[in-house]
């Protein structure tokens, strides 16, 4: 469970990394997503949209480098990925269509596969805070396969509301 709880952890650090740098590329269309989901002043926004993007680098890499306190890193982190489920949650209860700009600039509407997307990394953040053993040791091959393992699963979560359209649009030509 420790080398599963490694993986998860690499997982959520690459998508809070990915997700800061996204975000950081285009601030201007993450305001507006803020303005339009919650609304709030444009003034304010700025301070906010800043805000997510620091806490995001910071709890990336604090999980890279302070192992002795991943524990309370984890908790951060799964109450960060919690807010962001409400938020998602709160904007499709509203029937607001907002674009979702999680990991940069996208023109995709926030659906529910976002808010699937964010269980499961809650689910991976927990994995982390209970399994997680920061005196694991490993050889350095292994570590590169987890590394590049942790690399894929982050591609496919921070992808999943698209590969799950790509699925329904295939079965639907099968049917």
């Amino acid at each position: 469970m420790s080398y599963i709880a490694l993986l998860s952890k690499y997982i959520v650090t690459i998508i809070l990394l990915v997700g800061a740098i996204g975000k950081l590329s285009d601030v201007k269309q993450f305001r507006e997503t803020l303005i339009s989901s919650i609304d709030m002043p444009h003034s304010l926004t700025l301070i906010l949209a800043f805000s997510v993007i620091a806490i995001e680098f910071a709890l990336a890499i604090f999980f890279l480098t302070l192992p002795e306190n991943f524990f309370i890193i984890s908790i951060a982190n799964f109450f960060l990925f919690l807010a962001f489920s409400f938020f998602l949650l709160f904007n499709l209860l509203k029937n607001r269509v907002i674009q979702c700009n999680c990991f940069g600039r996208s023109e995709d509407p926030v659906n529910w596969w976002d808010l699937v997307r964010n269980t499961i990394i809650l689910g991976l953040c927990l994995v982390v805070t209970f399994y997680y053993n920061p005196s694991l040791s490993m050889p350095y091959n292994l570590k590169l396969l987890v590394i590049g393992c942790s690399l894929i699963w982050a591609q496919l979560l921070i992808n999943l509301p698209l590969i799950a359209s790509i699925l329904r649009i295939n079965s639907n030509r099968v049917s």
